[in-house]
């Protein structure tokens, strides 16, 4: 009860003067996407930090920056739905219809953690409720301004930013780490209970290590919420193998650096893996992943698939007894790395200045 009434007594205070900049992390996972962006700012402004994760505590006594835990439930709507600001900046999407908005924040600012397409991946109006976007590339500008115009959707102010992320790997990453037969498994995930990790998860990971490879296995964050007891399943029946590893650190910069090839089924992991590391990957096609059915009407084909089309190798689910064969395959195929470089440069903005643009346009509206 002490605690519950300290909280309240701290959010009415906090909620009684007008913040510039709050931002919200739905947890630690997402910490590399925006750390130096908001390191950055916090050098010329003040900045809250808002987070539902009690671990995700990077920001804690930083200068400059107010780090609050919000939780995830009572706290969380009460912050979130009472914000009083002149930017509400985050990555997560869907703000005004899982969450309700403020009418004492003034501008609601999205950035992208993820370099895929908008229209496919995303729910239909998953982009609908913000003022700002902060793009990563020209290919999601125009996916914006076509669904505007297709879906009579509420214009938004879109700003060329990049990606954080590509931008924190391309400094961070060991590029001369790779060991030799060691594979990243990196599923996907959907809204779906058909999907790779739960129809096929297990098979894969045995049939990897009965093949004589190591494999480092990384679920992704939402797996970790909503798919807990298979996930245990795996890590009990393999925990002892030294031939396999879960990885669950906020970011996957190691387990990356480290492999020679990335397996996935939609995992957009596999962009950054290419981009930063000029290496392949291998998916497995069992079940697109379209969180969007509407996605067919923007006459795009996404950008992630076009990655796929381009860089990557295929295989059917049918294939994976024989997956190793598979694998050579792809550790045999030569990237045409100024193809690729021309490519990425044609479709990232800002690449290794991303936090510094981002600050400029926070800078210059004052």
């Amino acid at each position: 009860m002490f605690d519950f009434v300290h909280r309240l007594l701290e959010f009415i205070k906090f909620n009684s003067k007008c913040h510039k900049y709050i931002f919200y992390s739905e947890g630690s996972f997402y910490i590399e996407h925006y750390k130096e962006f908001i390191q950055r700012l916090s050098l010329k402004k003040e900045v809250v930090f808002l987070t539902s994760d009690p671990n995700d505590r990077f920001f804690c006594k930083k200068k400059n920056i107010k780090h609050i835990f919000i939780g995830n439930s009572f706290f969380k709507f009460l912050y979130l739905s009472t914000l009083n600001c002149n930017f509400f900046i985050t990555t997560l999407t869907d703000i005004g219809t899982n969450i309700l908005k403020s009418s004492r924040c003034k501008n609601y600012v999205y950035f992208f953690h993820s370099l895929a397409s908008i229209h496919k991946i995303y729910k239909f109006n998953a982009f609908e409720h913000y003022d700002y976007i902060f793009c990563c590339g020209p290919y999601q500008k125009k996916e914006i301004r076509l669904c505007e115009k297709k879906f009579n959707f509420k214009k938004k102010k879109i700003i060329d930013i990049g990606y954080f992320y590509l931008d924190f790997l391309n400094k961070n990453i060991n590029k001369n780490r790779k060991i030799r037969n060691t594979l990243l498994f990196a599923p996907s995930w959907n809204y779906k209970n058909e999907n790779l990790f739960n129809n096929y998860g297990y098979e894969i990971i045995f049939t990897l290590i009965k093949k004589g490879y190591n494999v480092i296995f990384r679920p992704h964050p939402e797996i970790l919420k909503r798919n807990n007891l298979s996930l245990k399943n795996i890590i009990s029946e393999f925990k002892k193998n030294k031939n396999f590893e879960i990885d669950l650190e906020d970011t996957a910069k190691k387990s990356m650096e480290r492999s020679e090839i990335l397996i996935t089924d939609n995992s957009t992991i596999a962009i950054e893996f290419l981009f930063v590391l000029k290496r392949s990957t291998l998916y497995i096609n069992f079940a697109d992943k379209i969180h969007n059915e509407k996605f067919h009407e923007i006459k795009i084909e996404p950008f992630e698939t076009q990655i796929k089309k381009k860089f990557g190798s295929e295989i059917s689910i049918e294939q994976i007894k024989n997956i190793d064969i598979q694998i050579q395959k792809v550790l045999k195929r030569k990237i045409n790395n100024g193809l690729l470089e021309k490519f990425i440069n044609n479709n990232v903005y800002n690449l290794k200045k991303s936090a510094q643009n981002a600050c400029i346009f926070f800078e210059n509206y004052g």
